[in-house]
């Protein structure tokens, strides 16, 4: 706390004693304010410094752009830059010319400097005292041609119509070439094997998913191809968890039947238990079509099954509702057929045999 004086208005009424005091308190404010003046003046000082360090570390720093800006345009065989213009100070400090007015007065001082250094002088001995010597070279790390042309030959014989994704997997596992799906797809795309799909569709609001891993499960069926010329044309039942996102049940089927649906469930309750309910298109297996049925309750077969279970079926209005089991189809279209060629599997028998193992490694991704 500091000390609090007497007021010199009272001078004449004060003791000796308090004009001491009040002479002592005001010498030492005294002391104290110069040496916060001086403290200020040393701070003032030492960020005059750092400005100037930074002004200079500015400058640097826009030479170093310019050098960049102008490597970049050579790489790029862009035109040639605008010549430069000087700015009005350096206007102001360039020599007078030969053929100046007669009679007119020279100015003095460092303006006269006509030996200074241009800009364009400083800028080509900074890029040639800053240049890397790695610049147009390959870079220490980059994938031998060899080995890029060997990786494209095995895309071209064996994983044509792979994804880079899927492509850079399987070389890894089947060929024992490390490849990056990146650096694959550049390749694939230099090579003419890959090319980009725009993505021209409407997009729908997605709804959300289930909070708990068994709560909904969305289930459909896919006819398709899946043995491609080796086999039968055959449909794939397709159950999606809605919380997770995995794969929990496939099974190939003639066709979407109650008694193929009512195989695949069994399979999957052995597997998974009961879920809380699942969510399906309006095929008929799920839902009676005609509204005037006479019998059944309203349910058909299979959900009349369900309902035994306690298990809830709901149907969608929309392929878009169920969309990720609709996603899920489409990625088995591309993948598992892919994976069963690669296999040579060519019936539903051997495909049943061969779907646990590719749920599992597909779900451990």
């Amino acid at each position: 706390m500091k000390k609090r004086l007497p007021s010199p208005e009272h001078a004449d009424t004060l003791s000796l004693n308090a004009l001491r005091g009040l002479v002592t308190g005001l010498l030492e404010r005294s002391q104290q304010a110069e040496a916060r003046l001086a403290k200020l003046e040393a701070d003032n000082i030492q960020l005059r410094e750092e400005n100037a360090a930074l002004r200079l570390e500015n400058t640097r720093l826009k030479l170093e752009n310019q050098l960049l800006r102008d490597e970049i345009a050579r790489l790029k065989n862009l035109p040639p830059r605008p010549p430069f213009r000087a700015s009005g100070m350096e206007r102001a400090t360039e020599a007078s010319p030969a053929n100046h007015v007669a009679g007119r007065k020279k100015p003095r001082g460092p303006k006269l400097d006509v030996d200074r250094v241009s800009r364009q002088e400083i800028l080509c001995a900074s890029m040639l005292s800053i240049r890397h010597k790695a610049i147009g070279r390959p870079s220490n790390n980059r994938i031998s041609d060899g080995v890029r042309d060997y990786a494209v030959t095995l895309v071209r014989e064996r994983y044509a119509d792979f994804g880079p994704t899927l492509a850079a997997e399987k070389l890894s596992e089947r060929d024992g070439l490390r490849v990056s799906r990146e650096t694959l797809r550049g390749w694939m795309t230099g090579a003419g094997l890959w090319l980009s799909r725009k993505q021209r569709r409407t997009f729908h609001q997605p709804r959300l998913r289930r909070e708990a891993y068994g709560e909904l499960v969305q289930i459909d069926g896919s006819e398709h191809r899946w043995f491609e010329d080796r086999g039968d044309p055959c449909s794939l039942l397709v159950f999606v968890d809605d919380a997770t996102g995995k794969l929990m049940q496939l099974r190939f089927v003639r066709s979407e039947s109650a008694f193929s649906y009512f195989e695949a469930l069994a399979l999957y309750l052995r597997d998974h238990g009961a879920p809380v309910a699942f969510y399906s298109d309006k095929h008929s297996v799920f839902r009676v079509a005609k509204k005037d049925a006479k019998g059944g309750q309203g349910m058909t077969q299979f959900g009349r099954a369900l309902c035994e279970l306690n298990i809830e079926i709901l149907c969608a209005n929309s392929s878009q509702a169920k969309g990720r089991v609709e996603r899920m189809n489409r990625t088995l279209q591309d993948r598992l057929v892919k994976e069963l060629r690669l296999a040579d599997i060519c019936d539903m028998e051997a495909g049943n045999a061969f779907l646990p193992d590719f749920i599992e490694h597909y779900n451990a991704r």
